[in-house]
């Protein structure tokens, strides 16, 4: 049942056409960018935007399925994460979980309760899971836009101590993960970033030539998601308001000046294990 759902929701296109769609995304047409000002102390909020379909839960799982903008099937929904800079070190990572060992992932616990006849197979949604951890780095991710904001020490110290202390076992797709972390850092930093989005639950879904059904108490027929398609649109408002600044060049020259590092200090220690064998 799994691959045919699968096959359903990832036909050929990929991009929705429709006018919600197209006004969803309509400030991507014109993206704020500029030149950034490394600062000793300082805050980078870098966000993997899919520019998902929100417009109702189909549309969302067939733009999961197959990402609107290159056609990648990964099934994710984006990520976010930070990178803190201060007192001569740098910290990068963010809060990732849903890893399918202990516990179903989500789509997977979906089909798990409608093959066991639950009647709300969709609550499984809102389920916490208990695998997150601190994904360091970008986590296999590129990012599709990222904002700097100068801290001062002791906002520095602050957002330290709170990455340190921070519960990382507990991930929910609607109460805790990647976003809520980033965005509690960037409150941290002065920054006030929305991040939620309403998605209408179709009550059945077609799967081959049977409908199953989703949910009967009411209570599932809307899920409210912290989506980093919204966390990207108010990343750039921010950078329009003056409140920070377009960092997404500066970190792609800084990851690759860090590439290039890894590279030549691979190099040098295999060029030093030859000459001493």
């Amino acid at each position: 049942m799994k691959l045919i759902l699968l096959v359903m929701i990832s036909g050929c296109a990929w991009a929705p056409r429709s006018p919600h769609y197209r006004a969803q995304y309509a400030h991507l047409k014109k993206v704020p960018s500029g030149r950034m000002t490394p600062s000793d102390f300082q805050l980078v909020i870098l966000v993997c935007a899919r520019h998902l379909d929100y417009s109702h839960s189909q549309g969302l799982l067939k733009t999961v399925a197959k990402h609107p903008q290159d056609g990648s099937m990964s099934g994710d929904v984006g990520h976010t994460w930070v990178l803190l800079k201060g007192a001569g070190e740098v910290i990068e990572g963010g809060h990732s979980g849903e890893l399918g060992i202990d516990e179903p992932k989500y789509f997977d616990g979906i089909m798990d309760l409608v093959d066991g006849g639950d009647p709300n197979p969709v609550r499984y949604m809102h389920q916490t899971l208990h695998d997150g951890y601190f994904e360091e780095g970008a986590g296999g991710f590129s990012p599709t836009y990222a904002i700097k904001k100068e801290l001062t020490q002791q906002q520095y110290q602050n957002i330290r101590r709170f990455m340190e202390q921070y519960d990382y076992t507990d991930y929910s797709l609607t109460n805790r993960q990647c976003i809520v972390f980033v965005t509690e850092i960037a409150r941290m930093a002065g920054l006030q970033l929305k991040s939620r989005v309403k998605v209408p639950v179709a009550q059945y879904a077609r799967v081959g030539n049977s409908h199953i059904k989703m949910w009967t108490h009411p209570n599932y027929a809307e899920l409210e998601l912290m989506s980093p398609d919204v966390l990207e649109k108010e990343m750039m408002e921010a950078v329009y308001r003056g409140e920070a600044e377009y960092a997404l060049d500066w970190y792609r020259k800084e990851r690759e000046k860090s590439e290039k590092g890894i590279e030549w200090a691979n190099l040098l220690e295999r060029l030093t294990k030859v000459y001493l064998l």
